[in-house]
């Protein structure tokens, strides 16, 4: 098909400088760092008329809202009747 598949990676330190260079890059609409700046890119690449799809893959992070339980220590049937 002709198509081209790329894995690139970039240390955060680099993408932080690069938002210092390019302060654009941070009202781009992404909720962290690293989306604001693969939307900034695309961005750079279709003004330079490149048709190139880029996607975040295993993104270093995870939203939680409230707290975590610990799976060994769910409550089961037996000891939802032990507490009655």
């Amino acid at each position: 098909m002709g198509w081209d598949f790329f894995n690139l990676y970039f240390e955060i330190e680099f993408i932080t400088k690069l938002s210092q260079v390019h302060p654009k890059m941070l009202k781009e609409e992404g909720n962290i760092l690293e989306q604001q700046f693969l939307l900034w890119l695309e961005k750079q690449f279709k003004r330079m008329k490149k048709e190139y799809h880029l996607k975040l893959v295993e993104t270093p992070f995870e939203v939680s809202k409230g707290f975590r339980i610990d799976p060994e220590f769910y409550r089961t049937e037996e000891t939802l009747w032990d507490l009655r």
